[in-house]
C-alpha cells in the first residue's frame, strides 16, 4: 500500500485537508473567511515533505531522517541558513505570528518525519528506501504548494516554484512521469561503455 504523506500528516496533526493551488494563478482558492491556521497548514505540510525530499537526495540526507526521527529542529537541518526567510514567508502568508510559527513548524516537520520512519518499521529500514519514498510524493504534494512560500527559491529548484509542475491531466501526469524517471537517473550510476 502507497503512503499519501500529505494526507497522511494532515490528519495525525487534524488540520482540515488541503486545497489544490490552481496552476493557472498559482494561488490556493481562498477568501477572507479562511482561518489563518488553514493557510498555515496549507503552506507548511508541502513544504515540509518538498524541503526533506531536497535534503533526502544529498550524500547522508536519507540516513540522517532515518537515525533522528525526534530531531527538535528539522528546518535548520533542512534549510540552513535559509530557515529564516522560510519562516518568514510562511508568516506572512498565514498572518501568523512569529513566536507561534517556529513551534507549529517544527512540530509538522516532526509528524512528516515520524510518518516516514513509522513506514519504515513496516519492512522498509534502508536510506535509499526513505529517499525513494520522498521522491514518490514530489508529485503529489506540488499541486498543494503555494507560491507565495517561494520554496523553490529558497531550496534552489525552480522546478518546485513552476507552474507546469502543478498541473494535472492525461499528458501532464505522462510528463511528470518521463521527469521522475530521469531525476531518480541522477543517482545511478550509469555504466560506462567498452
Amino acid at each position: 500500500m502507497s503512503l499519501n504523506l500529505l494526507e497522511t500528516v494532515q490528519q495525525n496533526l487534524h488540520y482540515q485537508a488541503l486545497q489544490k493551488v490552481d496552476p493557472n494563478t498559482q494561488e490556493v482558492v481562498v477568501d477572507s473567511t479562511t482561518p489563518s491556521e488553514e493557510k498555515f497548514s496549507q503552506a507548511v505540510i508541502p513544504s515540509a515533505i518538498l524541503a526533506l525530499y531536497k535534503y533526502s537526495t544529498t550524500e547522508n540526507g536519507s540516513q540522517t531522517i532515518l537515525q533522528n526521527s525526534e530531531h527538535e529542529d528539522w528546518p535548520s537541518i533542512v534549510f540552513g541558513d535559509k530557515k529564516d526567510e522560510f519562516f518568514d514567508n510562511v508568516c506572512k502568508y498565514s498572518h501568523q505570528y512569529a513566536d507561534s510559527c517556529e513551534t507549529k513548524i517544527n512540530t509538522i516537520f516532526r509528524a512528516v518525519v515520524g510518518a516516514i520512519n513509522e513506514r519504515q518499521k513496516n519492512g522498509h529500514t534502508d536510506a535509499e528506501g526513505v529517499r525513494k519514498l520522498l521522491a514518490d510524493q514530489r508529485n503529489l504534494v506540488l499541486p498543494f504548494l503555494p507560491s507565495d512560500i517561494e520554496l523553490g527559491k529558497i531550496l534552489d529548484d525552480t522546478t518546485l516554484d513552476d507552474r507546469t509542475n502543478k498541473m494535472e491531466g492525461p499528458v501532464s501526469n505522462l510528463m511528470h512521469s518521463i521527469g521522475n524517471i530521469f531525476s531518480s537517473s541522477d543517482k545511478d550510476e550509469v555504466p560506462k561503455p567498452f
